[in-house]
Order: C-alpha cells, then structure tokens, then sequence
C-alpha cells in the first residue's frame, strides 16, 4: 500500500499517463485534510447530502454503509476535464476516499459511503457512469448491444476464461457477475461503449402506515396506495389492534424521495428508515409532518 501526499495526491488524479492496465491501490491518510469523510453512494440514489444530524432530513433515518464506486468514462474526449472536477470536487466537499484503484479506462473509489452520491451523479452526467457494488457479495448483469456481433463472441470468450456461467441472448450475455470480474471485463471490453452493465442488486424498503391513535385509512388514500404501490389486498398487512398498515414492495431506492414529497401532497407525515441494506421501512401518519414518531 502507497502512501501519499496531498499535493501527490491530486496530482496523480490529474495525469491519466500515470494509470496502469493493472489496479493500483494508493491508501488516502486520514490526516489529509482535503480528503475528510467522505460519503458516495449506489447510483441513481437521491438522497441529499448532509454533514451532521443538524441537517439530516428528518423525515429520513440514515444508515451508514460502506460501498466501492466505479467511474467509467463514457466520453473519452471529456477524461480531463472528469479527473479535474473529481479532484476539485474532492477537495471542496471535504470528501473522504480511503483508497483510490486507478483502473483503465476508469477510477474506483473504495471504502465510502452514502452521503455525496447526488453531487457525484450530476457532476458527471453524460460523461462517466457510476456503478456501485456493496462490498459483500455484490452482483452484476452483463448487456451487450446484439447488433455488436464481434464484441458479443470475444466477450463471450473472456467470460469463459473467468469461469462465468450465465444467460446468453441477443442481448443478456451473463448474470451474478462479480463486481471484481466486473472490473476486469471493463478494463479489457468497456471502452467499446456497446457493453452495459446493470447491478441486480435493489434496495427495499416498508411502508407503514398508523402506529399511532390518530391515524385514519381513509378510502382515498387506500385507493392511492394500492394503486401506487400495486397492492392488492392480500398485500396488505395489519398490525395490531391500532389502526396500522404495513405495505412492502421491492423498489429502487431512488424512489424513497420522492415518495416523500408525494405523501406530503397527501397531508401525510413520513418517515423512512433503512432497515438493513436491501430494505426500508417508510411510515406515514396522517397527523402533521412536524409530528413524527
């Protein structure tokens, strides 16, 4: 493990003829100033960032998990100016990266967590994709454009060189691929641009509604949630002699905020909780937003 300077720290990130073809791990000192709590999270996750409880959004529980972002850069043309504004953003946000892997055509930023993902996406927007793996046991689906005949057979040969066994058609070529064999298939294949990879893992979350004696279901927004949620009744759930629903659907977790500011166009008060990685618990209560539980 290479340890390094702030000032070689930035300028590494910024001379790509530094990279190698093999990953290079260089371990950020916690002692960097430039370099302090960072947080980045899945991709397509929109949570806000915050910096302490002060600003958390009270309407969500925060749960810290540790992840390994890949950026992929998408426009070859654009590599400076994504290496510029990863190290300005860097420093200016007081993000903390405990290792960077420098892989080719691409940076993997290891061992952060949730909480500048949004900044990350919007920066590089068009020009770099994000894939995120959770560092256990994390897997990924394998999509090739079908009308890349070549491309699909030398994939094909290096899936089978990796000891991969997955679906195979015009389009889906692997599953449960891992994010290390992930690494290593873009390294040689990515830069094609014809390659997509999708991760199959999805966050969950429960919506509860009630827990407390206020709580009224009315018609409406019983309506409103099967409708939105495609519940039948068989899927609802109640718990208690209180008046409490309980609905769990499989969902993005990029839909949590904005399922927030849709049950407050309802009048209803909610509160998202993470309950472990793949799940979250969303209650709602009908009694005011400034009145959580």
């Amino acid at each position: 493990m290479k340890m390094i300077s702030n000032q070689k720290f930035f300028k590494y990130i910024l001379a790509p003829h530094l990279w190698k073809k093999t990953d290079e791990v260089i371990e950020i000192p916690k002692s960097i100033p430039a370099v302090v709590n960072a947080k980045v999270i899945a991709p397509r996750i929109n949570f806000g960032r915050r910096k302490t409880d002060s600003e958390l959004n009270p309407n969500i529980l925060y749960q810290a998990e540790l992840y390994t972002v890949s950026i992929f850069i998408n426009v070859p043309e654009k590599l400076t100016e994504i290496i510029d504004s990863l190290a300005d953003y860097l420093k200016k946000s007081n993000a903390q990266v405990y290792k960077i892997i420098f892989t080719s055509p691409g940076i993997v930023l290891d061992q952060v967590n949730l909480s500048v993902v949004k900044e990350l996406q919007a920066m590089l927007a068009n020009k770099a994709e994000l894939i995120c793996a959770r560092k256990e046991n994390s897997k990924y689906r394998l999509e090739v454009d079908q009308n890349r005949k070549r491309i699909k057979e030398e994939l094909i040969g290096a899936l089978s060189k990796l000891s991969i066994i997955g679906k195979v058609n015009s389009k889906v070529l692997a599953c449960d691929i891992s994010f290390e064999n992930l690494t290593k298939i873009w390294t040689e294949f990515g830069a094609s641009r014809a390659i997509k990879f999708i991760n199959q893992d999805f966050l969950r979350y429960d919506v509860q509604l009630g827990n407390n004696s206020n709580f009224i279901m009315t018609d409406e927004i019983s309506a409103y949630l099967k409708r939105k949620y495609r519940f039948s009744d068989s899927k609802i759930t109640h718990l208690g002699s209180e008046p409490s629903i309980t609905l769990v659907k499989a969902v993005s977790a990029c839909n949590i905020e904005r399922d927030l500011l849709e049950f407050r166009d309802l009048g209803l008060c909610v509160q998202a909780k993470e309950v472990s990685f793949s799940r979250y618990k969303l209650r709602v209560l009908n009694d005011g937003i400034d009145n959580i539980l």
